[in-house]
């Protein structure tokens, strides 16, 4: 259940398939964290991290959907210092419709794994995995997890 009411915004920034900012009521910028998806890792050159396949074209996917467009955003979890990166875990919507189910349907995301019993979004991802749509065309899409504990671990991470 959400902590905090829904809020009308602009978003103003999208940093990654799964991440966006606002501004709040108080001309705060606020990030946000979708909680029920995990896009492909961007690559961030000032810390010297490489990105993933699929990482721009699923920011890229986000920013089309979202970017300077008035959105719905409900914080489903607030930051809390030294955990997410100093995020709000977010739900988002434009025009009534989840963000979430959107990026999944255009296979640009995966089911954040705590939502994996989620039957509309474990749905949502089939469907373009079943149509090879976005991420899903190719046949070795890595789960952005699973590509985090590798550029970690220096390629010791376990299968999925």
């Amino acid at each position: 259940a959400s902590k905090v009411a829904r809020e009308k915004a602009e978003s103003t920034c999208v940093a990654d398939g799964d991440t966006a900012s606002y501004k709040d009521k108080a001309v705060k910028q606020v990030v946000c964290r979708i909680d029920t998806i995990d896009a492909p890792e961007t690559g961030k050159s000032k810390y010297g991290k490489k990105g993933q396949d699929f990482g721009e074209e699923s920011k890229a996917q986000l920013q089309q959907m979202i970017l300077n467009k008035e959105v719905t955003v409900r914080i489903s979890s607030p930051a809390e210092p030294g955990k997410n990166y100093g995020r709000n875990t977010c739900q988002i919507e434009i025009e009534g419709a989840n963000i979430d189910k959107k990026m999944l349907q255009a296979g640009a995301a995966w089911v954040y794994k705590t939502f994996r019993n989620n039957p509309e979004l474990i749905a949502a991802e089939n469907e373009a995995k079943q149509a090879q749509r976005g991420l899903w065309a190719n046949y070795n899409a890595q789960d952005p997890a699973a590509f985090r504990r590798m550029e970690r671990y220096g390629g010791n991470a376990p299968k999925q």
